[in-house]
């Protein structure tokens, strides 16, 4: 059975004024103070939006996992991957609206919708700023989540308000300077509540392989879904279990798939070369979902966090963001003949799942330098045992389509 899913890497969707918050999630509250963040509950995001993003996600993961599997990850500081490519396009939506097109495969998905285009989801409240050096810059006809001001301590100030804002907490500590002429920062979270939470009693210290081989022991929770979907076949088995927007609420507003890669008997090369040709294929497993009767899952807790460094991502891939991102004059005039280009890209995300709940958080920041001049016969059951590395997809659930907020790649579950 094909499923409509949309995925939105990167922590859900963010409104047209810099903000978007979830219909009915009272647990994430907003205490928006800044005169550049303005809050919209009122739309939803566009077909557009949703196709271009899941185009982008899918890109950008499975290029991030190929590099995994040959170890050319120095740009990733963490043992796992949590990446919301949904903050990353969010991010690169605002700049787009100040900078003249360039050249880039990345950024010809994101010139598919306009900026505008991008609502509200479930689960999430999400919003951007983009943050203008004063010492080159006079403001001609900014928007409510575009401002004008000194760099370092003003725009400093501005980074850790939006991230306490919407994260309550700094994820991304901002380390700007004088010379800086331009700041995007988008903050991202997604909180959902299992509709069946996990039995705690059943929670147990249990073995968990990591990629090595090496066992450790970690705390896995189970359960058994019934009447439900997945997949299974020689590489990977994946379910999906819901969550909704409170504890009391039941719901579907989001869906997490835990997809396991089968590297059962594998030597560490080989278990990571399955890992990455599973990533690029998820789109593919998603779409192809069956039904079984019931569903035997097993998952650890998990409490991580990782740092990427997405403008070297992007160098490695030919992907031609370094130097490029020279501005237009629609918002903005210059005081001093310059120019400005991409001169770094740093995402930070974490991601957090107990028998109660899911929680991901992601901040990204882009900065630029100036610089001068199926029927069943028998019952159908699946066992997913997330006891080895294995990927998490969120995805919140409006009006029967799937955004994809997170992906993440578990090789230890509580660093």
């Amino acid at each position: 059975m094909k499923k409509n899913i949309t995925f939105l890497f990167g922590l859900v969707c963010f409104g047209i004024l810099g903000c978007t918050s979830s219909k009915k999630n009272d647990n994430i509250g907003l205490e928006l103070d800044s005169v550049q963040v303005q809050t919209t509950t009122s739309t939803t995001s566009t077909k557009r939006f949703t196709e271009a993003n899941n185009e982008f996600a899918y890109k950008t993961f499975s290029d991030i996992l190929t590099d995994y599997s040959t170890g050319n990850i120095g740009y990733i500081n963490g043992k796992n991957i949590v990446y919301s490519p949904y903050s990353y396009i969010r991010a690169l939506s605002l700049f787009n609206k100040i900078a003249e097109p360039f050249n880039s495969p990345l950024m010809e998905i994101v010139r598919k919708f306009d900026y505008e285009e991008i609502g509200s989801l479930h689960n999430i409240v999400s919003a951007d700023i983009l943050l203008l050096n004063d010492r080159f810059y006079k403001a001609k006809a900014l928007e409510k989540n575009m401002s004008v001001l000194s760099f370092p301590k003003q725009a400093e100030a501005e980074s850790i308000k939006l991230q306490n804002n919407i994260l309550k907490e700094v994820l991304l500590e901002p380390k700007y300077d004088k010379d800086m002429a331009c700041v995007v920062i988008n903050a991202t979270r997604f909180l959902g509540y299992w509709l069946d939470s996990f039995n705690k009693y059943a929670t147990s210290k249990q073995d968990f392989t990591l990629v090595s081989g090496k066992k450790i022991k970690s705390d896995i929770m189970s359960c058994t879904i019934t009447d439900t979907q997945g997949f299974e076949d020689n590489d990977v088995a994946l379910t999906f279990k819901s969550l909704s927007e409170t504890s009391e609420d039941k719901s579907i507003t989001s869906n997490v798939y835990v997809i396991v890669p089968k590297t059962d008997g594998l030597d560490e090369k080989s278990a990571k070369a399955k890992i990455a040709n599973v990533a690029c294929n998820i789109k593919k497993y998603l779409e192809n979902l069956e039904t079984y009767d019931k569903v035997f899952l097993r998952l650890p807790k998990i409490k991580t966090k990782t740092s990427i460094d997405l403008l070297e991502m992007a160098d490695a891939h030919g992907y031609k963001l370094r130097g490029n991102g020279k501005f237009h004059t629609k918002y903005l005039d210059r005081i001093k003949d310059i120019s400005e280009g991409i001169s770094g890209i740093r995402q930070v995300a974490s991601l957090e799942v107990d028998e109660e709940k899911v929680e991901a958080k992601a901040v990204t920041e882009i900065v630029t330098k100036a610089t001068a001049v199926a029927p069943q016969q028998q019952q159908r059951i699946l066992y997913v045992n997330a006891d080895v590395p294995h990927f998490i997809v969120i995805t919140s659930v409006e009006d029967g389509v799937e955004t994809i907020s997170f992906m993440c790649l578990i090789t230890e579950p509580s660093v």
